[in-house]
């Protein structure tokens, strides 16, 4: 079962800092900072139709500027559209994940075994495109008559 401790009547997002509604949006853009968590949103069904329409007039209002950005940006634009429509929860990038889940999740790296079969291959195969190019670079300059 899921279960979660987020507004019902609200669209509920995560932001990575306080949203200074004085920041103009152009400034935004140029300075590339993360205020949003664009790819975790959570609302009823009832809001969602709402939602997709001022996200999509956003997006129209972006590109007929002659601009276009990510997710983040356009989700800031909406919610300074109606900030009554959504509860905001300061979050960090996986938080949001652990509040949906009640679960803690953790980064870690993928393991992959280098082994000397692996990096003999890898350097082969390095070798091989490294000869392959230099040949055809050879080919190309043997044929070039100089007047």
């Amino acid at each position: 079962e899921w279960k979660y401790p987020f507004e019902e009547d609200k669209m509920n997002i995560f932001a990575l800092r306080e949203l200074d509604d004085g920041v103009p949006v152009f400034e935004v853009l140029s300075n590339m900072n993360s205020y949003l968590i664009g790819g975790l949103i959570i609302g009823p069904a009832t809001l969602w139709p709402k939602f997709a329409a001022m996200i999509r007039g956003n997006m129209l209002a972006l590109t007929r500027l002659g601009l276009m950005d990510d997710d983040q940006l356009i989700l800031l634009m909406t919610y300074r559209q109606a900030p009554e429509m959504f509860k905001v929860r300061r979050s960090n990038w996986f938080e949001g994940m652990q509040l949906c889940s009640g679960q803690t999740f953790k980064t870690i790296p993928p393991h992959r075994p280098d082994s000397i079969l692996r990096k003999i291959k890898l350097s082969l195969r390095n070798r091989r495109r490294s000869f392959l190019f230099a040949l055809r670079w050879y080919r190309t300059i043997k044929n070039v008559k100089y007047d």
